[in-house]
């Protein structure tokens, strides 16, 4: 094992975030409705229903993503982080090494206290499909040194069996 850790979606932002959308999105698209649906004769253009049909996608997936993010602050949702030799498992989704085509870091710089630290994001993208760089989210930060140590032991133990694989 070389990293375990966890994401939890109980945060300020999550909250927040769906207590945003949620009304936002989710009021206009009743009243869109209940106000078409009220009236006695449907004279609607094909322009009047293309535009309905956008705007009840938009509010509703929004809407939806609003009430996931409730439901995950609620529920204390949390996502378990591991790599080990076989790969990468973030929540239920698992990607072996064959999968991957780069494994690096981004680094962020942070002021606390006026004190400036590197944190690092570990990041990877997969050889199929679209080049998405896909985070590794736990909820601490690896430092700088604890990030040239993982990738010090991934090099040592994953490089030799997955040359193709970058880091």
């Amino acid at each position: 094992m070389f990293l375990e850790g966890s994401y939890s979606y109980r945060k300020l932002s999550v909250l927040v975030i769906g207590a945003i959308l949620t009304p936002a999105c989710l009021i206009p698209l009743f009243l869109l409705w209940a106000n078409a649906l009220s009236e006695k004769d449907w004279n609607w253009t094909a322009g009047t229903i293309a535009t309905a049909t956008v705007l009840t996608a938009v509010l509703g997936v929004l809407g939806f993503v609003g009430l996931w993010c409730l439901h995950a602050f609620v529920t204390r949702r949390e996502n378990i982080v591991f790599i080990d030799e076989h790969g990468i498992t973030n929540g239920n989704r698992h990607n072996g090494w064959a999968e991957m085509a780069v494994l690096g870091a981004i680094g962020q710089a942070r002021a606390k206290n006026g004190n400036t630290a590197q944190r690092v994001q570990l990041v990877y993208q997969l050889r199929s499909g679209f080049k998405k760089t896909q985070p590794v989210m736990i909820d601490q930060f690896l430092g700088e040194e604890a990030f040239v140590r993982l990738m010090g032991a991934l090099r040592k133990e994953v490089s030799p069996k997955f040359p193709d694989l970058k880091m």
